[in-house]
């Protein structure tokens, strides 16, 4: 791809801030649209979240006490000697933080603003890395609400059109792990969400083979456990598993989780409509019985609520968790995978323990098996009115492509939360014209 020519540049879309920023940064403590929360950095989970919360008439309430990344683990299926033993645990073998580079061209829009970070050296000295953090604002490209009343057009006086600009806050970085670059992104919205991103991009784990293309007489066999990506190397299939510790305190420490069923349920004979569903909550009383493996067939909201607070119309007020299906499709006996046991379930709940902070445990170079989460539940805890804490999975079943060489377009994943009830109505409601 040497000879290969760049496209046309194109003309340029302007980022700018000419009146400043909307965010207040002081030490570590940034305020934004309502939004308040502390912003960390360590070496093994990179960017951490601590103390959330949303400013509302009764005062800052709190949403959580801590989110950050809990463990990465990248496994890849080929039983080849040099490849088999190729099952990383990214976060807790090499650091997320450790890993983190110094931002700049496209990471990070011409307006943001840069953090530098404290790294160490093998010896324990400290060093101070420049850039290792931005945050900016943006408009995501889409309205935070919109409503046209098409039927009042043309009537004197009545306004039928009513929408709002909308604009995000995100806290970046980017640490570069082997061949991958992943970006870890914190992204609050006006409008109570908070999502947490991680952005995959970088290059492909390349296995050399004969084959040059399918028609190769090897091809058959060099491709058992792989996609040719370009002649003669073969990207082998793998998969991405990203583990976040959400230490909830949703309006405080006592909260509860809640499996909100979605079924349709036997109507009457006489009923108008047979096709109806309803939601049944379910509460979850202790942690083995609160680990979620999802499912298509068996659909729920999964909330997160306090055990005393309420909105305006009675409901607890809570914040919903979003997140892909994300299902190992081997078996948890494998000897990677049983040091990964916690990538079974896309959500673990955990009564809160202080040294309980990493998913596959504290230890993870040449760790024994099922530590971490495994561990956590031994003992089956009450979760009812307590303080609680969520694992939640996200990633993705890499099958490379020829589209993957020799740099992979940017793939995103993310983990939602949205309030369910926190609030009386829209918070974004009030954004000015």
């Amino acid at each position: 791809a040497g000879d290969m020519k760049t496209r046309d540049a194109l003309r340029p879309i302007t980022n700018a801030r000419p009146q400043g920023v909307n965010y207040i940064l002081h030490g570590s403590l940034v305020n934004w649209q309502g939004w308040q929360f502390r912003l960390r950095f360590d070496a093994r989970q990179g960017t951490v979240l601590n103390r959330v919360g949303y400013q509302t008439a009764a005062g800052m309430r709190p949403v959580a006490y801590e989110i950050a990344m809990s463990e990465m683990f990248v496994p890849y299926h080929d039983n080849d000697p040099n490849w088999f033993y190729r099952a990383y645990f990214d976060m807790g073998e090499y650091g997320f933080g450790n890993m983190a580079t110094q931002l700049q061209q496209a990471d990070c829009p011409s307006h943001a603003e840069y953090l530098n970070v404290t790294l160490h050296t093998v010896d324990g000295t400290p060093l101070e890395a420049k850039d290792r953090i931005c945050i900016f604002e943006h408009d995501p490209g889409h309205p935070a609400w919109r409503h046209e009343e098409p039927i009042l057009t043309g009537i004197p006086g009545i306004e039928t059109h009513q929408s709002r600009r909308s604009m995000e806050l995100v806290v970046r970085m980017v640490a570069t792990i082997g061949n991958y670059d992943y970006f870890q992104d914190y992204v609050f919205t006006q409008d109570g969400r908070l999502r947490i991103r991680l952005i995959s991009t970088g290059l492909d784990a390349a296995k050399a083979v004969l084959a040059e293309t399918l028609a190769s007489p090897s091809a058959k066999t060099d491709t058992q456990t792989g996609t040719l990506i370009a002649p003669h190397r073969l990207g082998v299939n793998h998969d991405h598993f990203f583990s976040y510790r959400i230490d909830f305190d949703i309006d405080g420490t006592a909260n509860n989780f809640t499996r909100m069923r979605l079924g349709a349920p036997p109507q009457a004979k006489n009923a108008p409509r047979q096709g109806i569903w309803q939601v049944s909550p379910q509460r979850v009383s202790d942690e083995k019985s609160a680990q979620t493996a999802m499912s298509a067939e068996r659909p729920a909201v999964l909330l997160f609520s306090s055990n005393q607070t309420k909105n305006a119309m009675g409901y607890p007020t809570g914040y919903q968790l979003i997140m892909p299906n994300i299902k190992p499709l081997v078996t948890p006996m494998d000897e990677a995978f049983k040091r990964a046991y916690w990538v079974n379930r896309n959500l673990w709940v955990t009564r809160f323990k202080r040294d309980e902070i990493f998913a596959s445990g504290l230890p993870t170079n040449q760790s024994a098996p099922w530590l971490g989460l495994p561990e956590y539940i031994v003992d089956n805890e009450n979760i009812e009115d307590a303080d609680i804490v969520a694992w939640a999975t996200m990633g993705f079943h890499h099958v490379p492509m020829a589209e993957d060489w020799p740099v992979m377009p940017s793939k995103v994943d993310e983990i939602i939360l949205k309030p369910r009830n926190f609030f009386d109505r829209n918070p974004a409601i009030d954004l000015p014209n």
